[in-house]
């Protein structure tokens, strides 16, 4: 029997109960993450992930619960081997059974090494005729190949791309967009995910794109078509789709198209004042929290939120992180460790914590275990709408647009396709405080303000930014832990005497969940 739910560490205790109520093995199927499922028989409990490959459904076990592992860990193994998977589907597809065979083999043995249980019998067939969604995948020739292989171009579709682009990103351990990616391309273009990509023309994104720039923004319309583009250009370069079969990329000569975007500007000293003052009257203390940590860390939007204790030490003594390869990474006295950042694993990096940072973690620390419980690991915690424990997923402050007293107002397009108030209309939001990465730029500007003095060398260590690739001596001496510590205590010093405050919520948690309203919320 299987059953939706939500996989948390919570949830695997619930999964536990409900399999000892019923009395024989379920399985749970997680209702975020395709393919991501945990069987339940007797005291064992097993995560497993499963894919289509080539026609036949592949499942593959991740590990045992109740280890050291966390659910969230089995979680992001599954999305990296979902991956792998993928990259089998097309080898299937392609034919090279083989190649398959080699694909799920590989994945199993590295499992079973990292302690998943032993694989089952199933094998695939290696041979030179393997059956690929149902049908015999025979040797052919080279000129019907070269055929068959131009119409499968012209029938890909662009969800199918899209899949290639997510495993070749996985491949190059930049996971962590993937997620975001797709699901900008389907709610912005989830009409043309069924159509063949070869037949997306020009016209049609440009029109498209001059829709999504009036409707959600400028900026959003570019990024969602600066993916379609890359999409594209994998599926094409694989193929030598420009070369053999004449494709030109729709989403080309668009330097008169692109909506024009501001470039990032910090704020000004003289606002600051306005911005603290906004950010401690925030009634919810963990965002509040999380924008002042942002300011004094300098961390992008995804990083901060989703930081977790396991990644921080806030004592004075040495301690260690161990990553999702089970290595083992120093934690110096008062720093944080992000993982796989911008960039992927390979860009991982460790930056010592100022004295204000490490105030704001500890009341955090404080705080979440009287609002949640257990807050999951996670340094800045939200509630789902069951109820659930997850990582903060969206800081903005936002509000409705409204008249010189306070009314909301409406909108509606006119016949120009421009917004004009309309008591029959629709609200509209805006953001109320300003965007997360402007806080970024705001702290790399103090470097050269009078009392910080930070060399560019340390600055660009600080925010994990690429070095000098033209200077030698920035490519291989990077600064050291006690250089960037003087450099981040100097500058959360700068930015808290510019805003005349120091972080503080002026009404905490008011929009938390209480733990006494959670049953009730959860029942309903």
């Amino acid at each position: 029997m299987e059953r939706r739910v939500y996989l948390t560490n919570d949830g695997v205790a619930e999964c536990r109960s409900q399999a000892a109520q019923a009395g024989e093995p379920l399985v749970f199927t997680d209702d975020r993450l395709k393919g991501f499922l945990l069987k339940v028989s007797g005291d064992t409990a097993t995560f497993y992930v499963q894919r289509e490959v080539g026609g036949k459904t592949v499942r593959v076990a991740l590990g045992r619960a109740g280890g050291k592992r966390t659910a969230s860990d089995f979680r992001d193994l599954a999305e990296k081997v979902r991956g792998e998977l993928g990259d089998a589907n097309t080898a299937a597809k392609a034919g090279d059974a083989a190649e398959v065979g080699r694909i799920v083999a590989r994945v199993r043995d590295r499992l079973e090494r990292d302690g998943a249980p032993q694989r089952r019998s199933e094998q695939f067939d290696p041979s030179p005729v393997a059956q690929v969604n149902g049908d015999a995948a025979q040797v052919m020739d080279p000129a019907a190949q070269a055929m068959t292989d131009e119409a499968k171009w012209r029938a890909l579709t662009l969800a199918q791309a899209m899949e290639e682009h997510f495993a070749k990103m996985r491949r190059r351990d930049r996971a962590r967009s993937v997620g975001s990616m797709g699901d900008e391309m389907t709610r912005y273009l989830g009409e043309w995910m069924e159509r063949p990509i070869a037949g997306i023309t020009r016209t049609e994104c440009v029109d498209r794109h001059g829709a999504v720039c009036d409707d959600h923004g400028g900026t959003v319309a570019n990024k969602a078509f600066r993916n379609l583009r890359a999409v594209w250009n994998t599926a094409a370069s694989k193929r030598e789709a420009d070369e053999n079969y004449g494709a030109v990329n729709p989403v080309r000569r668009f330097g008169d198209v692109w909506h024009e975007e501001a470039k990032g500007k910090p704020i000004e000293w003289e606002a600051l004042p306005e911005w603290a003052a906004q950010v401690n009257a925030i009634r919810n203390s963990v965002r509040c929290d999380w924008y002042w940590f942002v300011a004094l860390s300098a961390l992008r939007s995804l990083d901060a939120r989703t930081l977790r204790w396991d990644q921080v030490n806030l004592t004075d003594k040495q301690a260690w992180y161990v990553n999702a390869a089970g290595e083992r990474v120093s934690l110096p006295a008062k720093s944080m460790h992000r993982p796989c950042p911008k960039g992927g694993e390979r860009k991982a990096f460790t930056v010592p914590l100022s004295a204000p940072a490490v105030e704001i973690l500890k009341r955090r620390k404080a705080e979440n275990a009287a609002l949640f419980g257990d807050d999951d690991g996670w340094v800045f915690p939200a509630r789902d709408k069951s109820g659930g424990v997850i990582h903060l997923s969206e800081p903005k402050q936002q509000d409705y647009r409204r008249d010189a007293e306070g009314r909301i107002l409406r909108f509606k397009r006119n016949k120009a396709g421009e917004w004009v108030p309309d008591p029959k209309g629709q609200p509209r939001k805006f953001t109320a405080l300003a965007n997360p990465h402007r806080l970024r730029h705001t702290f790399a500007s103090t470097g050269d303000e009078e009392g910080v003095n930070v060399s560019e060398r340390v600055m660009k260590g600080l925010m994990n930014h690429t070095p000098d690739s033209t200077n030698m001596n920035h490519r291989y001496n990077r600064p050291s832990m006690d250089a960037m510590r003087a450099a981040t205590e100097k500058v959360s010093a700068f930015l808290i005497r510019k805003a005349g405050t120091v972080p503080a919520a002026a009404n905490p948690a008011a929009l938390i969940v209480p733990e006494d309203r959670k049953a009730k919320r959860a029942s309903a």
